[in-house]
């Protein structure tokens, strides 16, 4: 537009007032913006739904589940443990996370100590409550390693790995 209006002028004396067509053209530009925002805005909106959805299945899945499921860090403190878990142990969800394997129950963290590069290790144990007869509970300990993806404006912290026990009551068989 300037370079036109600017040969305009040189071609005849009259003056070409552009403000019109640059307010005009600004418009347009800052429309077809917030059309790309808001497009961008609702496909955010529809993953983040999925996500979430996603996340609420497994959840469901796993909390839902008759297996007991214990997770600790690489130190051996509880990360989670499911309701079926606590059932299982005879113990409150609430309490154990947070604390140490080896101190609340000591019969995993001896069987997740013979983890050797990343196998999976399996063992039946007599499991021995405070007020209950000792159940037979089949347990299945692997090594997981958790790798975010780096994003444009975000770093992860280092990949961490988790131990993940997984148990069920056997004394019936």
């Amino acid at each position: 537009i300037y370079v036109a209006a600017l040969a305009i002028q040189t071609l005849a004396p009259v003056s070409v007032n552009i403000a019109a067509w640059l307010v005009a053209i600004f418009m347009w530009l800052l429309l077809t913006l917030i059309g790309i925002l808001e497009e961008q805005g609702r496909a955010i909106a529809h993953q983040h739904g999925q996500v979430l959805l996603r996340d609420a299945l497994l959840r469901t899945v796993v909390e839902e589940n008759f297996d007991g499921v214990l997770i600790t860090d690489d130190d051996g403190q509880i990360e989670w443990l499911s309701p079926a878990g606590g059932r299982l142990l005879n113990r409150r969800v609430n309490d154990l996370v947070g604390s140490a394997l080896v101190d609340e129950v000591p019969i995993f963290a001896l069987i997740g100590s013979e983890i050797d590069d990343g196998k999976v290790v399996r063992r039946e144990i007599e499991y021995h409550t405070n007020d209950t007869d000792p159940l037979i509970l089949d347990v299945v300990v692997g090594t997981t390693e958790v790798s975010l993806p780096s994003k444009r404006f975000w770093t992860p912290p280092v990949d961490q790995f988790f131990r993940t026990y997984i148990f069920h009551d056997v004394s019936v068989r």
